[in-house]
């Protein structure tokens, strides 16, 4: 009698630690998939906080009284630069004087359309410069502009400039054409040392450009240039 209740004892002991374990072994776990969606989300995170410092530590700039932003200074390396047309969502309608001065990387400059003015000193001693697409209307394009960008071959004037300024395009000993539109005066030495202009499109009339007002060594022809003149321009 006492065996049969042993042999009873030891068969229940051993069928409730099969059970336990059985219970044990079904349970789910979800360390992994926790841990695997807490990464995904801090790598978005620290992509979108470097992309931002990236872009704010390459432009110096500052707020204007209408409460659009102006830049007054590239400090990038790039050799092909885009300018923002926004700014932290404000508008960038301006380039100070000097912003790009005598940088020797750059060779290719885009300006959007929401900038209107173009301070003086913006690109001069940028000799490495070779092309610059300017936005389609201005309302300030001040002087000594494109001073000494001697790599430069072809510069199209915006729309809303009246007068080439003070040696606007002096020591660009590279240019052979340039676009203008129905400006009425060319100031002094604006084409000094570009002796090798071969072409100037002009969107005014003959009779527009016949009446442009000269100073005696702003011109192309007082720097020794042969070139041709074309009138009505349309292109671009």
């Amino acid at each position: 009698m006492k065996s049969f209740k042993t042999v009873m004892a030891i068969l229940l002991t051993t069928i409730l630690v099969v059970s336990v374990c059985a219970c044990s072994s079904k349970q789910p776990t979800k360390p992994t998939s926790t841990t695997s969606t807490t990464s995904t989300k801090t790598t978005s995170s620290t992509t979108k906080t470097t992309t931002s410092k990236t872009e704010e530590s390459e432009w110096d700039w500052s707020w204007q009284e209408d409460k659009t932003i102006v830049i007054t200074k590239y400090k990038g390396t790039a050799s092909k630069v885009t300018v923002p047309s926004k700014i932290n969502g404000t508008a960038v309608t301006a380039l100070g004087s000097w912003t790009f001065r005598e940088n020797k990387e750059l060779k290719e400059v885009i300006i959007p359309d929401s900038v209107t003015i173009l301070k003086q000193n913006l690109f001069m001693n940028c000799s490495n410069l070779e092309k610059v697409t300017l936005p389609k209307k201005v309302t300030e394009f001040g002087d000594q502009l494109f001073e000494g960008c001697s790599s430069i071959k072809r510069i199209v004037v915006p729309e809303g400039v009246t007068k080439l300024e003070y040696r606007e395009f002096a020591r660009c000993t590279s240019l052979e054409e340039i676009v203008l539109p129905a400006i009425d005066e060319i100031g002094e030495a604006v084409f000094s040392q570009c002796s090798q202009i071969k072409k100037v499109y002009y969107r005014g009339t003959e009779t527009q450009w016949s009446n442009i007002k000269r100073s005696k060594n702003g011109t192309p022809e007082a720097n020794h240039a042969e070139y041709e003149h074309i009138c009505n321009y349309k292109g671009n």
